[in-house]
């Protein structure tokens, strides 16, 4: 009886397992990403930035590395790289980044404890930027290799470019609300607070900081 390798046109079946392995790794990398912070987050849009963690979360798991578990199965592999937590960093080609946290200080009651929302979603921008990369390349190495392969991948790659664009959305809209929220610097000459008519100097565009939570707390 021949095995689904048979049908891989012109790839080592074991190098092609690898390859999907280290997708594997960084899938439950991100997993794990989404799913750590998501009760600890604090800032402008946590309910929100929770909802999509929780999404994105799910098709990471259920969508991508489930399937990748079944395809090396299929390939007549094993997932020998990865059947251990410490073992995903040594397999996946982009790392896990690990969470921010912000620590209560003391003498500061306006800082909350817990994982910035913006710092938490540029995190999950870069990492969700390193799949898109992880599968273009298993795109182009079974394109016109292994049609079954080379089509679920294009299938989450188009995921993993939407997770990117979310992420990047709610990063704008959270950095919206803080410009509307954050009056302009004074006028440098006159000193006053509103577009100045009097010395007739622009006033200074303000600085928008991304690491601001929603009490303006810098982590």
């Amino acid at each position: 009886m021949r095995s689904l390798a048979d049908f891989v046109n012109g790839i080592q079946p074991q190098e092609l397992i690898n390859k999907l392995q280290d997708a594997l790794a960084e899938e439950f990398n991100q997993w794990y990403m989404y799913t750590i912070v998501r009760p600890f987050l604090v800032g402008l849009e946590r309910a929100n930035v929770v909802e999509l963690y929780d999404t994105q979360a799910k098709d990471e798991l259920e969508h991508h590395a489930y399937w990748l578990m079944e395809r090396i199965s299929q390939l007549g592999g094993t997932p020998d790289l990865v059947l251990s937590p410490d073992m995903w960093n040594h397999v996946a080609t982009h790392k896990y980044i690990v969470p921010e946290v912000i620590h209560q200080n003391p003498d500061m009651n306006n800082i909350t404890s817990g994982v910035d929302v913006v710092s938490s979603l540029y995190q999950n921008i870069a990492a969700e930027e390193g799949a898109i990369e992880t599968y273009s390349n298993l795109e182009l190495f079974t394109r016109d290799r292994d049609v079954v392969t080379n089509t679920k991948i294009k299938e989450i790659l188009a995921d993993e470019q939407e997770h990117l664009q979310a992420l990047k959305d709610l990063v704008a809209d959270i950095e919206a609300t803080i410009h509307k929220c954050t009056p302009p610097p004074p006028c440098q000459t006159c000193a006053v607070e509103e577009p100045c008519s009097g010395c007739g100097d622009p006033l200074p565009t303000p600085v928008i900081n991304p690491n601001i939570d929603a009490v303006g707390a810098v982590a």
